[in-house]
């Protein structure tokens, strides 16, 4: 058994721009659990108001997690970005308390 893996993205929309910036998320987030070597994935809207989302994944593995942000569909995120509807965005991994099968 080895450590899970937490992906922690936090973004921030344009002001005004939060329930568009939910529902992109939305979908992705539903690709995101699609993938096999993900145990489980959240969104949340954020504690600094509306215009705020956590994106929050647990994954067996950080290789797993890597492998998974270079899928074609995560390019979205970069076209929101460039699209200015996220105006800022970040991504923290951390190890979790939960164990996963060895591979």
């Amino acid at each position: 058994m080895k450590r899970a893996i937490i992906g922690l993205a936090s973004f921030q929309a344009r002001e005004g721009g939060g329930a568009q910036l939910g529902l992109h998320l939305g979908e992705l987030r539903l690709q995101v659990q699609g993938d096999v070597e993900c145990l489980g994935c959240e969104l949340h809207q954020g504690l600094q108001g509306r215009d705020h989302w956590l994106l929050r994944s647990l994954w067996h593995s950080e290789e797993a997690l890597q492998a998974h942000l270079g899928l074609p569909h995560m390019q979205v995120l970069g076209q929101l970005m460039g699209s200015g509807l996220i105006r800022h965005m970040a991504l923290r991994i951390e190890q979790s308390a939960v164990q996963s099968p060895a591979a």
